[in-house]
């Protein structure tokens, strides 16, 4: 039981604790602001921004603070690489952001850092445990090579970071690193960050090799351009793409070989908009698609290997599993082909519980099949709903709602599907052979055949 002596002792304890926290605060001894970072301000003053970063990073490596960078109107203008080596931490307005997409850097509530172009490798080179929080990136001028922010070793860590008018947004170190050799760019974390109209790759990743996270990621781009690429993964174990999307790109999430092989990855909840192609997987990747709506230009999902054939049962192809996701295709154009989900080369591919439409024709040819599997050893499709060709016009010759190549592929099964086929001479799927199953579909076109 309190008693009125217990009561106010407390009140005055907790008086006394405030008065000496509002003191402190008000003598400047803030623990954020004095004793664990280093303001971007130079005593005695100094020439330029170039050298209130450099004396900030200098007095940082050695106390072992962070670097804080205040919010002001107008851009920090910088002319040379910053350079963040080993757990060093660039700290700006962590609760900032930018109001609408595509606004310039009068809009956002962050710092700004303006670089000159084409710093090479790039405008931020990040070491090992390094991080950046909380700041605005921009250019001064455009762009022709290079990146916005150069990773080089594991654990770094980007948050919040908006960056506009990069040529690559943001960028690994692949030369010289290895996941045999221990050192790399693994434990990465991306997070909240919106890549804004780069000419070339928004995000590369490589030589993670060790998980790795990217969640809410946005490339986006007021304009398209074919040659942009939003996310590039090549060598990466266990790297998770979580709530991230794409606008206006050629190709939204690529997977590629390189000289260590590909990537294992799942992607959860991640969608493209308006790309030519929204997933492309070519080489050797486990890759797993959970959820996500995907509205493609061409393709919707694209596997595929450059080097090998895969029906063999080679091991350097690739193994797709897709659940609950959507894809929706405009198909190819001036008579390319019209695929929404095309397969030429893999390991194993499988498909339930999504939805994919193949919308058009839009003078797109004689081909307008939603789903096309040419090559590899094993496909399943289960429990999907398809619409090829419901949009008007409709096609006239040509439409499958699947189409399975049995010539190139070893097993194979289409069971307990919804087709829904636009076409008046359509069919629901295409297919013959001993190892291809087809069961337990409904369709409004015709059945299989060869």
């Amino acid at each position: 039981m309190l008693t009125r002596t217990t009561v106010t002792s407390l009140i005055a304890a907790l008086t006394s604790f405030f008065l000496i926290s509002s003191n402190a605060l008000s003598q400047g001894n803030d623990p954020l602001e004095v004793n664990d970072v280093t303001k971007v301000v130079c005593t005695p003053s100094c020439a330029n921004d170039d050298a209130r970063f450099a004396q900030a990073l200098s007095q940082a490596a050695t106390n072992g603070k962070a670097v804080y960078v205040p919010y002001r109107s107008t851009p920090y203008t910088l002319t040379s690489t910053l350079n963040l080596s080993s757990k060093q931490h660039v700290i700006g307005q962590l609760d900032g952001g930018w109001l609408q997409d595509g606004w310039g850097a009068s809009q956002v509530l962050m710092p700004t850092l303006k670089f000159s172009a084409n710093l090479n490798p790039g405008a931020i080179v990040m070491g090992p445990s390094s991080s950046l929080h909380g700041l605005n990136i921009i250019f001064d001028g455009t762009p022709t090579a290079y990146a916005a922010v150069w990773i080089d070793g594991g654990a770094v860590s980007i948050r919040n970071v908006r960056i506009q008018g990069a040529y690559n947004g943001i960028d690994t170190r692949s030369s010289g690193l290895s996941c045999t050799s221990g050192y790399n760019n693994g434990r990465l974390t991306i997070a909240n960050v919106f890549i804004d109209a780069q000419s070339n790759i928004g995000v590369h990743v490589t030589r993670t090799c060790d998980f790795s996270l990217l969640n809410d990621v946005e490339v986006w781009a007021a304009s398209y351009s074919g040659n942009r690429v939003a996310f590039k993964f090549e060598k990466n174990d266990w790297v998770q793409i979580t709530n991230s999307g794409v606008f206006n790109s050629g190709t939204g999430f690529q997977f590629v070989n390189d000289s260590e092989g590909g990537s294992v990855a799942v992607m959860t909840g991640s969608q493209c908009d308006y790309c030519y192609h929204d997933i492309d997987i070519n080489g050797d990747h486990t890759v797993t698609i959970n959820g996500g709506i995907n509205n493609a230009l061409h393709y919707g999902l694209y596997v595929h290997n450059n080097t090998v054939t895969c029906d063999g049962g080679s091991s350097n192809c690739s193994r797709v599993a897709v659940s609950g996701a959507q894809f929706a295709g405009d198909g190819g154009n001036n008579g390319t082909d019209g695929y929404v989900i095309h397969v030429t080369e893999a390991k194993s591919f499988t498909m339930t519980g999504s939805v994919v439409r193949k919308k058009g024709p839009y003078n797109q040819g004689n081909n307008y099949t939603a789903a096309q599997f040419r090559g590899g050893r094993d496909f399943t499709f289960v429990g999907n709903i398809v619409e090829a060709n419901t949009y008007s016009p409709p096609a006239t010759s040509g439409s499958e709602c699947v189409h399975v190549d049995t010539n190139w592929t070893t097993r194979s099964t289409v069971t307990g599907n919804i087709m829904l086929q636009g076409s008046p001479n359509g069919r629901a799927c295409l297919g013959s052979g001993s190892n291809y199953k087809w069961a337990a579909n409904v369709s409004n076109g015709t059945g299989c055949g060869p």
